[in-house]
Formats: C-alpha cells, sequence, structure tokens
C-alpha cells in the first residue's frame, strides 16, 4: 500500500526531531514549520504527537517482523551452519537493525526520553533488548535442536550474542554522527568476536 507522501513526510520530520531533541520537546507546531504546513494538516493525518510516534515505532515492529519471516525462511532449509554465514549474519543484523537509519533515530530519541520517561525507558528496552532477544532464543534453541550447536541454554546464548553486537554497536556508532569508517570497524571487531563465539558452542 503506498504512503501519502505527506504523512510520510510528517513521520520523517518528527522523527528527526525526535532523536535530536527528544519527544517532549518537540511540538506539532515544531514539525509543522520544518515542513512548511499547517497543524491542521498534521492532525489530518494523525491524531496526535503521541500517534506519530506509534506509528514510527510500528514500523520497526514490522520491520523485526519482516527479518524474522526471511531469516526463518532460510533457516528451516538448512542442513548445516558455516562459520562465514554465521558471522555474516551477525554483520548483517547489526547493519539492517541497529543501523538501519529509521531504527538509529528512535534508539536515540528514546535513549534520550528514558531518563525521566518510565514508558520511553520500557520502549527503549523493548527495542534494544526484548523484541531481538526474543528472536534469538528461537533461533539457537533451534540451532541446538538440529545439532548445529553443543547442548546449552538458549536465552544464555541469545543474550551472550546479543550482548557482543550491542556492545559493538555502542562503541563505534553510539555518538550523534555515524560515519562510514565507523561502520566498516564495527563490522569488522563484530565479524572478529562472532567467530570465536561460533568457534565455542559449534559442534564439529
Amino acid at each position: 500500500m503506498q504512503v501519502n507522501p505527506t504523512k510520510l513526510m510528517i513521520q520523517q520530520t518528527a522523527l528527526e526531531l525526535f532523536a535530536v531533541h527528544g519527544y517532549n520537546a518537540v511540538s506539532i507546531r515544531d514539525i509543522g514549520k520544518i515542513i512548511g504546513i499547517k497543524e491542521s494538516t498534521i492532525y489530518y493525518h494523525f491524531e496526535s504527537k503521541q500517534d506519530i510516534l506509534n506509528h514510527l515505532l510500528g514500523l520497526i515492529e514490522e520491520l523485526i517482523t519482516t527479518m524474522k519471516a526471511a531469516f526463518n525462511n532460510q533457516f528451516s532449509q538448512i542442513d548445516s551452519v558455516g562459520e562465514t554465514e554465521f558471522v555474516g549474519a551477525a554483520v548483517h543484523f547489526l547493519n539492517r537493525y541497529f543501523l538501519e537509519d529509521h531504527v538509529l533515530k528512535c534508539i536515540r530519541m528514546l535513549f534520550i526520553e528514558k531518563q525521566s520517561n518510565p514508558k520511553a525507558a520500557e520502549l527503549y528496552r523493548n527495542l534494544i533488548f526484548t523484541m531481538p532477544l526474543e528472536h534469538q532464543s528461537q533461533v539457537f534453541t533451534q540451532m541446538v535442536v538440529k545439532g548445529f550447536f553443543r547442548e546449552d541454554d538458549a536465552d544464555q546464548l541469545a543474550m551472550e550474542y546479543h550482548s557482543l553486537v550491542y556492545s559493538i554497536f555502542q562503541k563505534h556508532c553510539g555518538g550523534c554522527e555515524v560515519q562510514p569508517s565507523d561502520i566498516d570497524s564495527a563490522n569488522r571487531e563484530l565479524a572478529v568476536l562472532i567467530q570465536r563465539f561460533y568457534r565455542r558452542y559449534i559442534v564439529t
């Protein structure tokens, strides 16, 4: 379904402002001023500022659902997991989730808001930890069941794996501006760490 261009512009502009100033510091008027439209036009597309935020977070849930479906479809067709593929999947996750433009801006917005807003803190935990860990735990459960990885607790495997990805994300890409060189450094260092993880748990 094609998205109305004005509605899309409102979402994109709101996210840009939220990521820099925080959700609470940005008003509907601020959003309209940047785009050059009246507040009434924004209210035609969204009931409130909260409605804009809900749509932005909904897009992330859609992204996660799409990533899960694609991964599960590929995973169901394999009978082994090679080191190159396993490392590549981790690098892909870093780039297509944490460094995806929409997700990255939402992370920045929620990081600002979570200091004073319990709801934002909950959303931040869901985005950074809960949703990715649920999927990764399911993946490692299947890897153990299929005999790819040695017997171990899937939740603990997921936490260890996710900690590696998240720490690299924060180390190299947690600042205000993410440069291509930052991403390259993150990818290289993550590849080494995930390779060590793979060799520790793979059944040979």
